[in-house]
C-alpha cells in the first residue's frame, strides 16, 4: 500500500510529456477535476495504472481513457466501486498489449477485443459477469501469454481453440464451471517449462475436467481441484517430462479411481 491519499492533483494533467503514471495502491480517489479533464493533455501516454484508485464518482467505466491513442499498459483492477458494463469502445485501443480490469463490480459480458492483435495479457477475474462461456474471439488473440477470468462464472466446454494460442504460459479459470477435455495438440509449442499455470480447471456442478493421455508440453506448476487427477496425469506424462509442483484444492472430496482404471 502506498502512502498517497485524498485528491489526484490536477496539476498532473500539465504533465503533458508524461508516458507513465502509476498511482495505483494508494487510498485516492478523484472527485474534480473529471476523469476526463485530467486526462485530455495526457495523449503520450503509453501506460496507466490506477489500481484501487477510487476514479469515477459515477462508478462507471472511465470511457475517456479509451482515447489515449499511445496506451499500451491499462490497469483498472482492484476498484469494487467501478461498475457497469465493458465499454465496446475498449476495441479501439489497438496498442493494448497488458489490460487489467479484474476485481471490480462489472456486469455483462465482455465486447469482443480481436482488435487488440498487440494484447499478452488479459485479466478480468472477480467481477460480477452474467453466466457466459469464453468467447471464439480469445482463440484469435494469438500473442496471448496471460489469461486470468478466476471467478467469472463462467461456464461451459474447454474451448478447442486453446491450441491457437501457442505463446499461452498462464491461463488461470479457477473457480468457474469448466468441463471437457484438454486437446492433446493445445500448448503443444510450448517447451521448457513455458506453461506455467494451468489451473483447477473443474470446479462446480460435479463436472470434472479430464487430461488426455498424449501431452506435448510443459509443466511447471499444476493447479488441481481433484488431487486424483494430478495423479493420474503424472502417471501418464512423457518420460522427459516431470511435474515441479503440485498444488491441490480439495473440498467434499470422495476417494475414487482415475479414468480407465
Amino acid at each position: 500500500m502506498g502512502k498517497l491519499s485524498g485528491q489526484i492533483p490536477r496539476e498532473i494533467s500539465q504533465l503533458i510529456q508524461l508516458s507513465l503514471l502509476d498511482l495505483s495502491r494508494n487510498k485516492l480517489e478523484l472527485q474534480s477535476p473529471s476523469l476526463g479533464n485530467l486526462m485530455q493533455n495526457l495523449t503520450p501516454l503509453e501506460e496507466l495504472d490506477l489500481s484501487g484508485v477510487d476514479i469515477s464518482s459515477s462508478n462507471e467505466f472511465p470511457t475517456t481513457i479509451l482515447q489515449l491513442p499511445k496506451l499500451k499498459v491499462l490497469d483498472l483492477g482492484k476498484n469494487m466501486d467501478l461498475t457497469g458494463r465493458v465499454p465496446s469502445e475498449v476495441a479501439n485501443m489497438t496498442q493494448l498489449v497488458r489490460l487489467t480490469i479484474g476485481f471490480n463490480e462489472l456486469t455483462g459480458t465482455i465486447p469482443s477485443l480481436v482488435s487488440l492483435s498487440k494484447l499478452a495479457l488479459l485479466e478480468f477475474s472477480n467481477n460480477k459477469f452474467e453466466n457466459w462461456s469464453l468467447p471464439n474471439w480469445i482463440g484469435k488473440l494469438t500473442e496471448l501469454q496471460e489469461l486470468y477470468g478466476s471467478r467469472g462464472n463462467i461456464f461451459g466446454e474447454i474451448p478447442s481453440f486453446l491450441s491457437n494460442l501457442t505463446k499461452l504460459r498462464i491461463f488461470d479459470m479457477s473457480h468457474n464451471s469448466l468441463s471437457g477435455h484438454i486437446p492433446s495438440s493445445s500448448f503443444s509449442s510450448c517447451t521448457n517449462h513455458d506453461l506455467q499455470v494451468l489451473e483447477k480447471w473443474g470446479k462446480s456442478n460435479d463436472q470434472e475436467a479430464v487430461f488426455e493421455k498424449t501431452l506435448w508440453f510443459s509443466f511447471r506448476y499444476i493447479f488441481s481441484p481433484i488431487l486424483v487427477f494430478v495423479v493420474y496425469l503424472e502417471d501418464h506424462l512423457p518420460k522427459h517430462l516431470r511435474i515441479e509442483e503440485v498444488r491441490a484444492e480439495v473440498k467434499n472430496f470422495t476417494p475414487a479411481d482415475p479414468p480407465g482404471k
